[in-house]
């Protein structure tokens, strides 16, 4: 299980806008955290700096024992990502191929290009692909092409795909935004036990509140760069995120007024 530890993590873009102002965050091995804000908070950027696709202006970040900014070499980076499991909005299936071909391709990180190739992988792989496909309930569609599935069914052999990595966290960014109700649903639900049955720290970046408050153990709210929120879900109101949606000068409004709690 990995930990995160963030002290004073800024970034700064080139041209001059500050996504991210001085985190100071940690969240422990195992921990199932939501991470929630609406368009331009900074969750995004959070995301890609945790994920080693962005590097961090200042601070210190480190992930699972690693800070990514030391790394020096390819294989430190490879090395690194290969050990957290992403999820995206974003399926980034190969359509023309088939399912397990796509979940096998999760293997990438521990086993040339050639072994996971559907004709010849090993029998061992091809059954650790459809254990994976049969988790998330796909394994019947396994000689299916991955263009002939619901966004739902996509989602799923993403998931399996990334149980083929055999991560030690689980990242999600927006897993569930494409999907409707139901399928979101049942895309958490499967997030969630996935992460508990495996002992695996679980973060995860959505807007919708609803589904913050009921999958989440903790939530940290983000607005304009900043945590305003940081707290286990059974201490926290619901007009405490209503403001994680309101800028600076909405907030101070409903401070005066009485409504809600102005700052962290």
């Amino acid at each position: 299980m990995f930990s995160v530890t963030m002290s004073e993590v800024t970034k700064v873009y080139p041209n001059g806008t500050e996504a991210l102002k001085a985190l100071d965050l940690n969240i422990g091995p195992g921990e199932h955290v939501v991470i929630l804000g609406h368009n331009g908070s900074g969750k995004s950027t959070l995301f890609r700096c945790m994920t080693d696709f962005e590097n961090i202006t200042g601070g210190y970040l480190e992930i699972g024992g690693k800070v990514p900014a030391s790394f020096k070499k390819r294989k430190e980076r490879s090395t690194f990502r290969r050990n957290i499991g992403l999820v995206f909005q974003h399926y980034h299936l190969t359509h023309n191929l088939s399912v397990l071909q796509n979940v096998l391709f999760g293997a990438l990180g521990r086993q040339p290009f050639r072994k996971v190739c559907a004709p010849i992988a090993s029998s061992t792989l091809r059954l650790e692909a459809m254990n994976a496909l049969e988790r998330v309930g796909m394994e019947s569609v396994a000689g299916n092409g991955a263009d002939e599935l619901s966004g739902g069914q996509k989602q799923r052999v993403a998931i399996a795909r990334m149980i083929m990595q055999r991560p030690r966290m689980i990242m999600a960014d927006e897993p569930i935004a494409s999907l409707d109700p139901k399928a979101g649903k049942e895309i958490m639900d499967l997030l969630v036990s996935i992460c508990r049955e495996n002992q695996l720290t679980f973060i995860s970046i959505l807007h919708q509140m609803d589904i913050a408050l009921e999958y989440g153990e903790r939530i940290i709210g983000l607005n304009q760069g900043e945590v305003l929120i940081d707290k286990g879900v059974p201490h926290i109101q619901r007009s405490e995120l209503q403001k994680l949606y309101m800028s600076p000068k909405e907030q101070k409004a409903k401070w005066n007024e009485g409504l809600v709690e102005y700052g962290v």
